[in-house]
């Protein structure tokens, strides 16, 4: 579409204004193993009334389909409630990245936006991190619901992404 075009020529990360880690850290990705985002929110949307929330269910068949099918390998999570995902999440090959925090949430982004594959939540951040992957043969897992009380197939969610 010719509007994708101008939006990704219009919506990019400037690196050179990342921090000295994150830069590393995304020169790191470039040899990982088929490197997956994985995105959890929590916070504001446990007590949001029309926001749906995802069990641990759906991150662990999304990292089971890209792992089995798609040869996905080493998972770096994203979320405004880390502890609780490391306390809750059991997945192998784990990287919590979390230093990215206020202001620099954004590199969070820019992050996501670099793996191989995505794992989205519900979430708009989630949501540009994975769009904005340029990535050829990336694979987006979303989910099937995007919000609680969904009446029609939205089209938020891409035809070419998975919706789990």
């Amino acid at each position: 579409l010719p509007i994708e075009k101008m939006i990704r020529s219009v919506f990019r990360f400037r690196a050179e204004l990342c921090s000295s880690r994150t830069q590393h850290f995304v020169n790191t990705l470039k040899t990982a193993n088929n490197p997956i985002s994985l995105h959890i929110r929590r916070g504001d949307y446990l007590s949001i009334e029309r926001t749906q929330t995802f069990g641990l269910e759906y991150y662990e068949a999304a990292v089971k389909l890209l792992r089995t099918k798609y040869a996905g390998g080493e998972i770096f999570v994203f979320s405004d409630d880390v502890e609780w995902v490391k306390s809750n999440l059991h997945c192998e090959d784990m990287t919590f990245v979390d230093w990215n925090t206020g202001a620099d949430s954004w590199q969070d982004m820019y992050i996501m936006s670099q793996c191989k594959y995505n794992i989205i939540a519900n979430s708009t951040f989630s949501w540009w991190g994975a769009w904005l992957n340029n990535t050829p043969d990336k694979i987006v897992v979303a989910p099937k619901q995007w919000m609680k009380e969904e009446t029609n197939k939205s089209d938020i969610i891409p035809e070419t992404w998975i919706r789990l």
